[in-house]
């Protein structure tokens, strides 16, 4: 009798202990917070929780007279019809098939329509036979509407995103113009540039031709007739050393005022354009201009220093190289009262170097234009434009009670 009862009391326990757990199950099933339904072969619903009841509107208490076709309006994703044979749970429960994650669209008559995401699988006995389904029915409405808004928004951002690739392309197709115009306007710039060198080039090739041309006519017109009528006069002066001493007199001082005629117009047609230049060349030149300065200006040391051949310098060179050096060393004997100037010219990588230096009383180049004789050169704007329109550079540099360096620097090709 004691086994007995002690073996009733353990199978009691042990359904007690089944009885909670199923008791358990049965509230998690209950209140999980998605759709749970069963049904058998036929399609009935045997059993839903309280989740399925709210989403499919079941009457409450539960009626077991309510089968799949009667609850269950559901449709496709794409809104077609879905035959109640067709339904996931009914091919789960009659075919034995197991459908996962199925979008499908739940709309009652009149009702609310719901987005739900079906996931059935078969209930099977022993023999494997199925004998009904379970299925789980998630909303997702909010989901699918959050989806569709941001497929909205997508469209919207795209739509945004074109207008502003297009406003961004028109811009760069503006600024590309306005590029292309600009990069037109600087090469009409720099072609007026160029021009405009070349038309200062030959203006001071015609101004030195011109001064070629009237030194010449000075030289060979007006300074032979000078020296034929200085000749004749000292010839009829000495047929008359036996007359009066007073016309003797009269046509000395006549010959005097002839000699320096004939010196002034040697002096001008030099200051013109050296003949030198053309039948010598530069050095020559520099040489006989440094000799004259040396007897003007007997109280300056001038030392010249010349490290370049004259076949090296290009003709149209030379008389660039003797107008600045003219320029710089009247400007220092008028302006700096120097003691001593020094030239030096030479070869510097592809062209020349020419450095003119005095130990004058220096000046202020910003207060001060050098010199106001049209036909040096205009001082320091006539210096800068002969080296700049043969492509070269042109720098000066003065302090005050120190002295004056002018440096120029040209190509070793003639532009």
């Amino acid at each position: 009798m004691d086994a007995r009862i002690q073996t009733l009391e353990a199978e009691n326990a042990a359904f007690k202990r089944e009885l909670k757990r199923l008791t358990q199950l049965q509230d998690i099933i209950s209140n999980i917070p998605i759709g749970l339904m069963v049904t058998d072969d036929r399609g009935g619903i045997t059993w839903t929780n309280a989740v399925a009841d709210k989403l499919f509107a079941l009457p409450s208490p539960y009626e077991q007279s309510i089968t799949l076709r009667s609850a269950l309006h559901l449709s496709y994703s794409d809104g077609a019809p879905c035959q109640p044979e067709d339904l996931p749970l009914s091919r789960s429960a009659r075919h034995g098939e197991v459908i996962y994650d199925r979008e499908m669209i739940f709309a009652p008559p009149g009702g609310q329509v719901r987005h739900l995401l079906v996931n059935t699988a078969p209930i099977v006995d022993l023999d494997g036979i199925a004998r009904g389904a379970v299925g789980l029915f998630q909303d997702i409405s909010q989901r699918r509407y959050e989806k569709i808004e941001l497929q909205e928004d997508r469209a919207e951002l795209k739509k945004a995103v074109a207008e502003r690739t297009t406003e961004i392309e028109d811009t760069v197709r503006a600024l590309e113009a306005q590029i292309a115009e600009r990069e037109q306007v600087e090469a009409d710039l720099r072609h007026s540039k160029e021009v405009l060198r070349q038309l200062s080039r030959r203006t001071l090739e015609t101004l030195e031709t011109d001064r070629q041309c009237v030194a010449k006519e000075l030289h060979d017109s007006i300074g032979a007739s000078l020296a034929a009528i200085k000749f004749s006069l000292e010839e009829k002066l000495a047929q008359m050393e036996k007359h009066s001493s007073h016309r003797a007199i009269s046509l000395e001082t006549i010959l005097g005022y002839l000699t320096d005629t004939i010196k002034e117009t040697k002096r001008i047609s030099a200051r013109l354009r050296p003949s030198t230049l053309d039948d010598l060349g530069l050095l020559a030149t520099l040489s006989w201009y440094v000799r004259e300065f040396s007897l003007m200006y007997g109280n300056i040391d001038v030392q010249l220093d010349i490290d370049v051949a004259e076949e090296d310098i290009p003709n149209q060179q030379k008389i660039v190289f003797y107008r600045i050096i003219q320029e710089a060393m009247n400007n220092a004997a008028k302006h700096g009262k120097p003691h001593a100037i020094r030239i030096h010219l030479n070869k510097a990588g592809h062209g020349f170097e020419l450095i003119i230096e005095d130990d004058g009383s220096g000046f202020d180049i910003q207060e001060r234009s050098i010199s106001k004789d049209p036909l040096s050169g205009h001082g320091l704007q006539g210096m800068r434009e002969r080296a700049n329109i043969c492509g070269g550079s042109f720098d000066i540099t003065s302090r005050l009670g120190v002295g004056t360096r002018v440096y120029v620097s040209l190509p070793m090709f003639y532009c």
